[in-house]
């Protein structure tokens, strides 16, 4: 009996470290998965490893998946802002396969049963994820039979693999383990990690800030709709409602695909039609960001909001802030309005160059902009009636570094139908996403906005500011 309560202790901190790993990854991005992974292997290696062939399944079990991940971001199955598999997943592969054995250990002998497990927890957990972290399952049906069959066969073959080269020769705290299913505390183990893994499962929808309520919106003051998809316009991120407010200027509200206000802002043109004032509640990562004049200083700021889109407290004087005296400045979207002041300009082929506010960054980046070859072409716009410009960093380095912002505008009434490129909406992990976003114009005036000092006056929160 005290062995067996002993290995059943060992098994039950082993799934509690799972756990702990679980979140580390998932709430706590690349930077917290690589901690969480390096301490839980220390503590795995100091306590848990008594057959050094156990780190072999380890690699084995790992590498499988990352493998797999890897191929389904390639193949679009997985849509997500990394080239391969995101760090934070590498890691939880580790960590998840240091369960295979010890406290997933009671299924060595239950293949079948696993392979059921399997092919329901491992689509089921990815859906789950996919409602809180940056990855998107594409398209849902496909993806998630897809993964119910990787599943169905992994698990079982990485439970074989631990079971053949380990055999029964796992110890810890220096006692060897009996078979989990063959005592009163095997039964314990079984229904914990059981247990364990269904709260797991359950964390991405307990703390998503999807699950916040949206307050209602008035649908007449939208003027505009830009519906932003992933990168390779597949799959919808978020749409953009823009509506006009007294100043002049505009709110923007971001509204997930299951209908959640996910971030909100707010811009005022009174003092410069390129260069705005801003500020930015995003709820998905818990972030403020800001642009504000103080006479001829541009004061900037950026950090965590603590709050929620329900509070009204005034989280401002918690962020980082930098002050910079700039003369002329482009901010958020008065790039819209640096465009259409240069129109001619760029058409004529002339490339631009302009300082750009990044608010995350408290900083300014020399940018430049030209006229561009409309290449990337999607249905519903009229190419024989587009312009196209790119914009990107000036400087050559770090135009290496990122990837530059396509945008589309109608010809004769210089409207952006399409932005693709960096968004300015950071995922739940921080991360900025990028984005194809396709607007739509409702009830606006055929002629442009074209704001200046002569005409800001005029500018009202009835048709000519967007």
């Amino acid at each position: 009996m005290n062995i067996d309560r002993e290995s059943t202790k060992a098994k039950i901190v082993n799934a509690l470290l799972f756990q702990a790993g679980w979140l580390g990854c998932v709430l706590g991005g690349n930077v917290g998965a690589v901690a969480a992974l390096i301490g839980i292997l220390l503590i795995h290696a100091l306590f848990f490893v008594k057959n050094t062939r156990e780190w072999l399944v380890v690699i084995a079990f790992s590498l499988s998946g990352i493998i797999i991940d890897s191929l389904l971001v390639y193949t679009g199955i997985f849509q997500t802002t990394s080239v391969l598999a995101p760090l934070w997943l590498m890691c939880l592969w580790v960590i998840l396969s240091l369960t295979l054995c010890h406290s997933l250990s009671w299924l060595h002998n239950h293949l079948p049963l696993a392979s059921v497990i399997g092919g329901i927890a491992g689509p089921f957990s990815y859906w789950a994820g996919s409602q809180f972290v940056e990855i998107t399952l594409h398209p849902i049906p496909g993806a998630l039979f897809t993964l119910a069959l990787i599943w169905a066969i992994l698990l079982p073959v990485g439970l074989l693999l631990a079971r053949r080269l380990t055999a029964e020769k796992i110890a810890t705290n220096k006692i060897e383990v009996a078979t989990a299913g063959d005592s009163k505390s095997g039964r314990v183990v079984q229904s914990l990690s059981l247990a364990l893994l269904i709260s797991t499962l359950a964390n991405p929808v307990v703390f998503s800030s999807k699950a916040k309520a949206t307050p209602p919106m008035n649908t007449e003051d939208i003027h505009v709709i830009g519906t932003a998809y992933d990168i390779k316009g597949r799959e919808v991120l978020y749409t953009e409602l823009h509506s006009l407010t007294q100043g002049p200027g505009r709110q923007v509200r971001y509204i997930s695909p299951q209908g959640e206000m996910v971030a909100k802002k707010e811009v005022d043109y009174s003092r410069s039609a390129i260069g705005p004032s801003f500020r930015q509640e995003n709820y998905w990562s818990n972030e403020v960001s800001l642009a504000q004049w103080d006479g001829n200083r541009l004061v900037m700021g950026f950090g965590p909001a603590g709050m929620s889109k329900a509070s009204s407290a005034d989280p401002v004087n918690a962020i980082k802030q930098k002050s910079l005296s700039v003369d002329k400045v482009v901010i958020d979207a008065g790039f819209d309005n640096f465009i259409r002041e240069h129109w001619q300009a760029l058409l004529s082929g002339q490339t631009l160059r302009y300082e750009f506010a990044v608010a995350s960054k408290l900083t300014t980046l020399r940018m430049r902009i030209k006229l561009d070859t409309c290449n990337d072409k999607i249905e519903g716009i009229d190419y024989e009636q587009t312009v196209c410009f790119k914009t990107e960093p000036d400087n050559a380095l770090f135009r290496l570094l990122s990837a530059p912002i396509e945008l589309s505008y109608q010809r004769n009434t210089q409207r952006l139908q399409r932005y693709r490129g960096r968004g300015n909406i950071t995922n739940q992990q921080g991360a900025l996403l990028d984005v194809d976003i396709r607007y739509e114009y409702i009830s606006m005036p055929q002629a442009p906005l074209q704001l200046s000092k002569s005409n800001l006056s005029e500018c009202t929160a009835v048709t000519n500011c967007l």
